[in-house]
Formats: structure tokens, sequence, C-alpha cells
């Protein structure tokens, strides 16, 4: 799977992520990144591979029109994202998820149900829980940084990450 982390920091989304393509047998390094910058917003996402891709180089998310971010991520985003993903011939994506960054806000959305959350930090993938520990304990880092320890945390002790690791912020 992966590791994907999202902080936000002074009106700041920083994400992170790691390259891992993993199965039961073998672990490789991906020449693409996990995370993208969508113009508006940030994506990174783990799980499904292929659903990843289809919604990073085709979904045409709706634009901002809703001063609100909660609003535009519940009315517009999820729905939009939803009927894309039936489209594209599965209505729900087991064990994937997305995390999206607009306007200092972090959403994590479960391709499972389209569950749409709000975090302030959080890291997603099968790293994600050695990522959390280190987000933790390394507040006095800056932002980037503390991404970056984190997700060397998840590459560190996770079999399912590995390097390098991409950075954007926005």
């Amino acid at each position: 799977m992966t590791c994907i982390v999202a902080i936000k920091d002074n009106g700041i989304v920083h994400m992170a992520g790691e390259r891992a393509n993993s199965d039961s047998d073998i672990i490789l390094s991906s020449k693409e990144a996990k995370i993208f910058d969508m113009g508006f917003y940030l994506l990174g996402y783990c799980g499904e591979v292929g659903i990843a891709q289809n919604i990073v180089y085709n979904f045409k998310a709706p634009e901002f029109s809703i001063k609100n971010p909660r609003l535009y991520m519940q009315r517009k985003f999820v729905k939009a994202l939803r009927e894309f993903v039936k489209e594209q011939g599965g209505d729900r994506v087991h064990e994937s998820a997305l995390l999206i960054g607009i306007k200092n806000t972090i959403w994590e959305i479960s391709l499972d149900d389209f569950q749409c959350l709000e975090y302030d930090e959080i890291a997603i993938g099968t790293g994600g829980a050695y990522a959390i520990g280190s987000l933790y304990s390394n507040t006095h880092l800056t932002p980037k940084d503390r991404c970056t320890e984190a997700i060397e945390a998840a590459i560190k002790y996770s079999p399912d990450c590995c390097g390098p690791i991409d950075y954007l912020s926005k």
C-alpha cells in the first residue's frame, strides 16, 4: 500500500508521500509520485493504483464555488467523485482513500463508502500509524520536516513503504 501524510500550518496544507507499490511477494519504488498538485487543491492517494491514476488524470473536480470548504466537499466534490468512480466501473473501491488539501483544510475520502472527514493532520495507508506517531512527537519541526520525518518513520517500520519521499504545499 503506501503512506501519505498531510498537515495544516499557518493557512497552508503540507502533504508528503512515499512511492511503494507492493503485494505479498515484492515491493518496488514507483517512478510516479502519489501526491499531486491539481490546481486549486492537493491530492494524495493510497490503495488501488488504477482507480487513483484515473482520478488524478481524468477526474475534473467541480470549481470551488461555495465559500465554505465543508459545504463544497460534501455537496460538490464528493458527489462528482462518486459519479466519476461509478462511471469507471466501481462504485466502491476497497481499501483505497484520498487526501484532499483545499483552502487550508484537509479531507480524507474513503473510496469504500465515500465518507469525507476533515482533519488538522492525518496519515493514511499501511504506514499511517507509524507516521501519526511521528507527527505526535515532532511538533517542534518545520511543516516540511514534520511531513518528511513522518514518512521516514513509515518507511523504516512498515514493510509496505519505501522511498523516495515527495512533498508538496499549497
